[in-house]
């Protein structure tokens, strides 16, 4: 093998090491935000969708027909206590 041979199959290995590289680490980092960001949109959804349920339960309750057990504006009160995405606990 010459020379120049050994020189292009250096320089390609390592070219596809870092391009590798690069898109092991783009790869982790887009998990991570996009992890952060669907996590954000859900407690956005949960926010926004309870509350007119609540309201729409206790109106329920109010008009005299039978109830299903504790109002759901009291679950509203304080946030819930459900864990982190991929957290192990």
């Amino acid at each position: 093998m010459g020379l120049r041979l050994r020189f292009i199959l250096a320089i390609s290995t390592l070219l596809a090491l870092v391009l590798a590289g690069n898109a092991y680490v783009f790869v982790i980092e887009t998990a991570r935000s996009l992890r952060a960001e669907i996590e954000a949109r859900a407690v956005a959804f949960g926010t926004l969708a309870v509350e007119p349920l609540a309201t729409a339960y206790d109106a329920y309750a109010a008009s005299g027909r039978p109830s299903w057990g504790r109002s759901p504006a009291a679950c509203t009160r304080s946030p819930p206590k459900w864990p982190r995405c991929g957290s192990t606990t």
